[in-house]
């Protein structure tokens, strides 16, 4: 644990506690005042996503940013709680814990340990190394790789389908370990055991029928598995920029009244251009005279700028309130869609800006694969049928089979995205996306080694207090072996001095000792 003070009073602010203790690769931050202490375990609390106080005392304002609350003034043993959460790039998920990223390509699936490696390098990322069977549900429980087959809790009323059973590629290790994981629907294992060989790498996730309450119902259970080959699994993939178990971290040394500098973010911007507006990690311009795509893709080139990607639910509902308060809107609805579908190799690319595609890498990517998938199909069977295309156009549809997307912003569903523009024709508005100018600066601290020392003395303390009932239980093993030792030469003395008298009374040879008399016992 270490213990800072934030020395200007404009920098206290959480954000800049948290950067701090990113720096020191600590997880957790707490603020009172200007103090900020950093910690990596101990913190049992759940945070929301954010930079959201947990503890409804800490009422003491931050002097750098009134929303949020640095502690209790009248008690400073009392601190707001802070957790940074990981920034996931593209494509991955973050996890509820808030410290790991992972990709969900459920259709991504992979023939072999190999190729689930590959894949993983492709997109950026790497297998993930499980060691713990609870780490390995933590995973797919927290993300979304289950969602497509499994509802959220453990049980289910209803009948699944067998072949709903999914497999999923790890990279099974021992190096590494996770005690902290508390899981609040644990799966159990599969009843049916598996062969005999399994390959570690290889987890199934499957129902079992149960009675709860003598209602039939099926179970989640998990085992490891060899049919992930014959099957095809899944991989598990996270960011390789991160560790992959954040709860045994290293702690790095910092010496007493030490300043300490950390460069943090303190502003985001579109710049001086009026047109874009800030909404959560991009600029975004909208132009409501539609054009076809391939125009639109070029009018968002001209600024530097690439054609909107429907990253989150809340940016579309966002994107549809600039349209709304434009003054007239008699378009169609439409907004085009940065990306593209390749019917012969089933992926959704993001076009970029030098004319090459790349797979998208979104929040979105599995549902966009899915109304892409769905929506091109159709669309390609009926002009396919339809008597309106010449023989060659017909031709280069086969050729090509690619087709661009739009989404309708009309519609109450924010996922309404559409891939059956196959001739890319569509008249629709233009959202443009760039990414802000970020303006940083360098915050100053004090470090301070008090809480080093008392947290040292601390453990120190527990240790020599962990080994007093082992000091207390020698003393009384000793205690006891003495004593015993004492009453059994009592007892041998007294066992021989009987013998004697046995022996002087009967000097026979007789196999069997006489029976003792009455007064023999007195």
């Amino acid at each position: 644990m270490y213990q800072f003070y934030l020395s200007r009073k404009n920098d206290v602010h959480p954000r800049h506690c948290l950067e701090l203790c990113s720096k020191y690769q600590q997880k957790y931050a707490l603020l009172n005042s200007n103090k900020c202490l950093c910690a990596n375990n101990g913190i049992e609390k759940k945070f929301d996503r954010g930079l959201l106080p947990t503890l409804t005392q800490c009422l003491h304002e931050c002097d750098g940013n009134h929303f949020y609350s640095c502690g209790n003034i009248a008690n400073t043993s009392m601190y707001s709680v802070y957790s940074m959460w990981a920034k996931c790039p593209r494509g991955f998920q973050i996890t509820v814990d808030g410290h790991r990223c992972l990709r969900a390509d459920v259709w991504r699936n992979k023939t072999s340990f190999s190729s689930a490696q590959s894949y993983c390098e492709s997109v950026g990322g790497m297998l993930a190394k499980i060691n713990d069977v609870l780490e390995i549900q933590d995973i797919l429980i927290s993300s979304k790789l289950t969602d497509n087959a499994f509802e959220q809790t453990s049980f289910s009323f209803r009948t699944p389908h067998h072949e709903q059973a999914r497999y999923f590629w790890i990279n099974h290790t021992s190096d590494i370990s996770n005690g902290n994981i508390k899981l609040k629907f644990p799966m159990r294992k599969c009843s049916q055991k598996p062969s005999e060989s399994v390959d570690q790498n290889c987890i199934a996730v499957n129902y079992e029928k149960t009675l709860i309450y003598n209602i039939p119902s099926y179970e989640r259970c998990i085992t490891e598995s060899n049919e992930c080959s014959s099957k095809s699994a899944i991989p598990v993939c996270v960011d390789r920029h991160l560790k992959s178990d954040s709860s045994f971290i290293h702690s790095t040394g910092v010496s007493d009244h030490s300043s300490v500098s950390v460069n943090t973010a303190i502003d985001y911007s579109c710049g001086n251009d009026t047109e874009y507006h800030l909404i959560d990690e991009y600029c975004y311009k909208v132009n409501i005279h539609e054009t076809t795509w391939k125009e639109a893709k070029s009018q968002c080139e001209r600024d530097n700028a690439m054609l909107f990607i429907p990253e989150k639910s809340i940016t579309v509902e966002f994107i549809k309130s600039l349209l709304l308060h434009r003054q007239s809107y008699t378009s169609s609805g439409f907004v085009h869609v940065g990306v593209i579908y390749d019917n012969k190799t089933r992926t959704v690319k993001q076009d970029t800006h030098a004319n090459r595609s790349i797979l998208l890498n979104t929040e979105y990517s599995n549902t966009l694969y899915d109304l892409c998938e769905r929506t091109f199909r159709w669309s390609y069977e009926a002009l396919m049928s339809s008597s309106k295309l010449s023989k060659k156009e017909k031709e280069r549809l086969k050729t090509e089979q690619t087709s661009c997307a739009y989404i309708d912003i009309r519609s109450e569903d924010t996922k309404s995205v559409s891939c059956d523009e196959i001739l890319c024709n569509r008249l629709a508005a233009v959202v443009c996306q760039k990414a802000p100018i970020i303006e940083t600066r360098a915050v100053l601290v004090t470090s301070s080694s008090s809480m080093n020392n008392e947290f040292n003395f601390k453990k120190s303390r527990s240790k020599r207090f962990a080994a007093m009932p082992f000091i207390f239980a020698t003393i009384f093993i000793v205690t006891l072996t003495g004593l015993i030792y004492i009453l059994y030469n009592r007892y041998s003395k007294r066992k021989n001095n009987n013998k004697r008298q046995i022996a002087e009374r009967d000097n026979d040879d007789s196999v069997y000792s006489p029976l003792s008399t009455g007064s023999d016992l007195k």
